[in-house]
């Protein structure tokens, strides 16, 4: 099996604020809109969460997240694909492991 593209895209949060923040007139909105792209680029974007926990939180906060996509850099491209190798090694001995159990089982069969 052949990998073509190893390199995926990473998601990242860069800010959370509440939906309070776009009360006002649709003027003051675009300015918010405009000072956001300002900051954070064109690409970003916003991710409503009505179910939102602050970690202090017993009840959800709806919130938005601004959100940007980019590139694995190459040491996060590195780490997940040996997390994945892991992962793949452990599939792998369990799947013996129940080879071996069921071999054991049915052998007399």
């Amino acid at each position: 099996m052949t990998k073509v593209n190893t390199i995926k895209n990473v998601t990242e949060t860069k800010d959370v604020f509440s939906p309070y923040n776009f009360e006002g007139s649709l003027r003051d909105l675009a300015q918010k809109i405009d000072a956001l792209i300002a900051q954070y680029g064109e690409s970003a974007y916003l991710d409503y969460d009505p179910n939102y926990y602050y970690p202090y939180d017993q009840v959800p906060s709806p919130s938005y997240f601004v959100k940007l996509e980019r590139p694995e850099t190459p040491e996060e491209t590195q780490a997940r694909l040996e997390q994945e190798a892991q992962w793949q090694r452990q599939r792998e001995e369990q799947e013996r492991k129940e080879f071996e159990r069921l071999k054991e089982k049915f052998k007399s069969s």
